[in-house]
């Protein structure tokens, strides 16, 4: 996944500190570059590079600054040694060692032995495999948006950006929303609110055409097939619902009725006739799969200052609507929960009733 190109899956968090001066910035992101692997048993280089290119290392003002944004990559390069590479070679040295000393068995701590008299000496010859991490900071607001996704991932940002930075990066999370909210009570149970945000988005989508204002921007949202939904009866039973339209189908509302939670759900969002499509899991609210609308064609080739330029700009229309929808569904909880749930029981009761008429 890019920032450049294709889909996208992507991550926010929110650095402790505010972010450095430009120059300073700058200098810390070059201290910290990456740098190739010489001789030895490194099995992975981390370091900051150009978004343009990974290969790119000499990070230039021009480059990473613009529209408000620091955008960089972090490059990881790993080297492995393939399973049957190493054990033929560790069979060899140890036959070797074993006619040189007429022995009839090498033990286990001479077998580790010479595993990693293996490993010295062909890690050196291995090819690293290269990925990067994109990363798009937004300078006024100190949020970080980057392509990291995996756990591994993750880790390995966070822990490149607190040694560069000497910033913790916290994950944004639904809880770090919510407790941040001006009328949240420590009493308050968090841990279903991304299910029932997404089981309100489903609502919203139906009864309102999913359609929010913002400012001068109006946008609407529609929810999409495949949505999957799950319940804990002591163990995990887990429904897809993939075919024809399933936000307005029986089964559908029949799998509400019976209390199962959506834990993914696709939506479409318009606006001024562009459209985003993405899904939210409801395990963090992570987005993935999203698909931006396409730069505007010119009749030069664009470059790619102007192309990420363009995609930031959209992925920042998506989250502050996203955003918002969450915004509003917590204003409705955290001021009248009770409503919100009669409302929302009574619109499955009737989407229950209707889909049963025509089913």
């Amino acid at each position: 996944m890019s920032l450049l190109s294709g889909t996208l899956g992507f991550t926010r968090f929110k650095p402790e500190d505010n972010p450095l001066a430009r120059n300073n910035l700058l200098t810390a992101l070059q201290d910290n570059r990456f740098r190739p692997f010489q001789d030895g048993s490194d099995r992975e280089r981390v370091g900051w590079a150009s978004w343009r290119n990974p290969l790119i290392t000499d990070i230039k003002e021009e480059d990473t600054f613009f529209d408000g944004y620091a955008v960089f990559s972090l490059r990881v390069d790993t080297r492995k040694i393939p399973p049957t590479l190493l054990n033929t070679h560790l069979e060899l040295k140890i036959a070797r060692l074993m006619e040189t000393k007429d022995l009839k068995f090498v033990g286990k701590e001479a077998r580790t032995a010479l595993k990693e008299e293996v490993i010295d000496e062909l890690l050196p010859k291995m090819v690293p495999t290269t990925k990067t991490i994109d990363l798009a900071w937004n300078l006024k607001e100190n949020v970080l948006c980057t392509t990291a996704t995996s756990k591994s991932d993750i880790s390995r940002m966070r822990t490149h950006f607190l040694s560069t930075f000497n910033s913790v990066p916290h994950i944004i999370t639904p809880t770090s929303v919510v407790e941040g909210h001006p009328n949240y009570d420590d009493s308050l149970e968090t841990e279903d609110i991304p299910s029932n945000y997404l089981i309100w988005l489903w609502k919203e989508s139906q009864i309102n055409s999913g359609v929010m204002k913002l400012e001068n921007t109006v946008s609407s949202m529609s929810v999409e097939h495949p949505i999957v939904l799950t319940i804990d009866r002591g163990y995990v039973q887990k429904i897809t619902l993939d075919k024809g339209n399933p936000t307005e189908s029986f089964e559908g509302f029949n799998c509400l009725s019976k209390e199962m939670l959506p834990q993914k759900l696709k939506i479409r969002l318009i606006i001024d006739d562009e459209q985003w499509t993405c899904t939210l899991s409801a395990s963090n609210l992570a987005i993935t799969g999203l698909s931006l609308p396409k730069p505007q064609k010119t009749k030069e080739r664009l470059d790619k200052l102007l192309i990420i330029s363009q995609r930031l700009a959209y992925l920042k229309e998506c989250i502050t609507h996203l955003d918002a929808r969450f915004n509003a569904y917590l204003d409705q909880k955290l001021t009248d929960q009770d409503k919100l749930n009669t409302d929302i029981q009574k619109w499955i009761a009737e989407g229950l009733e209707t889909t049963r008429e025509n089913n």
